[in-house]
């Protein structure tokens, strides 16, 4: 299920709640302090949604081609299974999330082609905007916590088992994350955790509005379910939920 809570350009909203005990307060601020150290080598980018979609995303693009990620995430005996999926469930998805493209988000897909280089295909961009839908839910874990001043805090970490090969190194999507701020006129609007490939969003928060986080876990034939429901008008959730960021600046709105 996603997460969704009030946010302020701070980061977080004030509410009415018991405070914890102090050994509890002192553990979450240890943990906060060692968020921050960690989050000080995140790579920070800026996405003016006022500039071209196929320009916009050329510097975190350009990034990635540099570090040797989409080299390694795109070369084609790569065994991770969102590399390669079958070539039935493959045609099935390209065909859902081309249907939910609008001419945007058609335009980012260039920008990638673009400039992405290497084994960029729009396939592959499209399992990566679809890979919770396409059965690979086992992605991280969330926090809401409530500080001793009633300051609530929205928190994720960064677990997911991807290892690609970079230079002789093995590295996953904590090394791969970057910190993306979308620019409206000039002004923040929001803010996303973002991996190669990205269209959508699946970490971000509406300045002075809301948070979102999708954690996803297995419940069954999913893919099959899930496959069934895209092609019956169901929306990819990464794709949806950057557009309601985008155009709903309240919490309220945002859940309707």
């Amino acid at each position: 299920s996603a997460a969704v809570v009030r946010a302020t350009r701070g980061g977080a909203t004030r509410y009415r709640t018991k405070p914890p005990n102090r050994v509890m307060a002192l553990m979450f601020l240890i943990l906060l302090s060692l968020l921050a150290l960690s989050a000080v080598a995140v790579p920070h980018f800026n996405v003016d949604l006022d500039v071209d979609p196929e320009e916009r995303w050329r510097e975190v693009i350009l990034y990635y081609k540099d570090l040797g990620a989409i080299e390694a995430m795109t070369r084609r005996d790569q065994e991770h299974p969102m590399a390669s999926p079958p070539p039935e469930v493959q045609r099935n998805w390209n065909e859902i999330v081309q249907s939910q493209l609008d001419e945007d988000f058609e335009g980012e897909v260039r920008g990638w082609l673009k400039y992405g280089g290497f084994n960029v295909t729009r396939e592959w961009l499209f399992t990566i905007t679809a890979q919770y839908e396409m059965n690979y839910p086992g992605f991280c874990s969330g926090l809401l916590a409530a500080m001793p001043n009633g300051t609530v805090v929205h928190g994720r970490n960064m677990d997911y088992p991807l290892s690609i090969e970079i230079n002789g190194k093995p590295v996953g999507y904590p090394e791969l994350s970057v910190d993306v701020t979308f620019l409206r006129s000039g002004q923040p609007l929001m803010t996303s955790v973002t991996w190669p490939g990205q269209l959508g969003i699946h970490t971000a928060m509406r300045f002075d509005g809301w948070t979102f986080e999708q954690n996803t876990r297995r419940l069954g034939d999913d893919l099959r379910l899930n496959t069934a429901a895209g092609q019956n008008g169901g929306r990819i959730f990464q794709l949806l939920a950057r557009r309601i960021m985008e155009r709903e600046p309240d919490f309220e709105t945002a859940v309707q």
